[in-house]
């Protein structure tokens, strides 16, 4: 497992510039969300354009009616932005170079609802399968608008498409991390986030080109932060494994894993 995991590459000053250009919005003005629309914005040769509205009854209360998210529901960053979330029902890219279009919530497995709150930006994007209703759901965090929460939207996406293919009893253990994981279900994390950003890049491989969103951006999020940050994580609970003692080893890997975290959510 040692072999796939990702090594510490790029500067801080590298990272903290490619995360700063993938938060700058595709949309020319700030985006005002009605209780439901069309949010429709091209840049270059891009377009992207999505339909949203407010949850009904019943989909609000499998979304925040189950144990998983109280805590959640209890931060103060989503008490400010109580009721600022919508369902997102169609999410489509067009290339205007080649009029070549995609909606990408064709792939979105039965059962499976987008969550979006584009108002509260400081929260980690998700994929729950825990809620007591009919209701699995994406929780995506942040403006859509923006390259990199469309990137992070696509790789849940994955890891929902992944979950669909699983049998009944992988799937009860697919979003469960054990206090004690074993190496078998550490290398089971590790290949479920690499295919859930294989698939996130594959979808976006024929709307990419060499300025606001291109493949190296793509594979530096992927390969740079995102799964340096779980291989940080595994190597961390690799030496609980193997009763390594060796603590600037963890003091090391403990702070990247911090500076990674401050990355993605844009903490300075």
């Amino acid at each position: 497992m040692n072999k796939y995991l990702e090594k510490s590459s790029g500067t801080k000053d590298e990272k903290r510039k490619l995360m700063d250009k993938l938060k700058m919005s595709l949309s020319a003005e700030p985006v005002k969300y009605n209780e439901s629309g069309t949010v429709d914005c091209k840049k270059e040769f891009f377009e992207l354009k999505f339909s949203y509205r407010r949850p009904s009854v019943e989909e609000n209360k499998d979304h925040f009616g189950d144990e998983a998210l109280r805590e959640l529901a209890g931060r103060e960053s989503v008490k400010q932005a109580a009721g600022n979330y919508w369902i997102i029902d169609s999410i489509t890219l067009t290339n205007l170079e080649n009029n070549f279009s995609a909606n990408i919530t064709d792939d979105l497995p039965s059962g499976f609802l987008i969550v979006y709150h584009p108002l509260n930006p400081n929260e980690r994007h998700r994929m729950r399968t825990d809620a007591a209703g009919k209701y699995k759901f994406i929780d995506i965090f942040d403006d859509l608008t923006k390259p990199y929460t469309l990137v992070a939207l696509l790789h849940e996406l994955g890891h929902a498409r992944d979950y669909a293919t699983r049998s009944d009893e992988e799937k009860k253990r697919f979003t469960r991390e054990s206090d004690k994981p074993e190496k078998k279900e550490l290398a089971d994390l590790l290949i479920k986030e690499r295919n859930a950003w294989a698939y996130a890049i594959q979808k976006l491989k024929r709307f990419l080109n060499n300025n606001f969103l291109n493949k190296d951006d793509l594979l530096k999020i992927a390969h740079q932060i995102m799964l340096l940050q779980y291989s940080h994580g595994i190597r961390l609970k690799l030496m609980e494994i193997d009763k390594i003692k060796n603590d600037d080893e963890i003091k090391k890997l403990t702070d990247e894993l911090d500076q990674e975290q401050k990355y993605i959510l844009g903490i300075k």
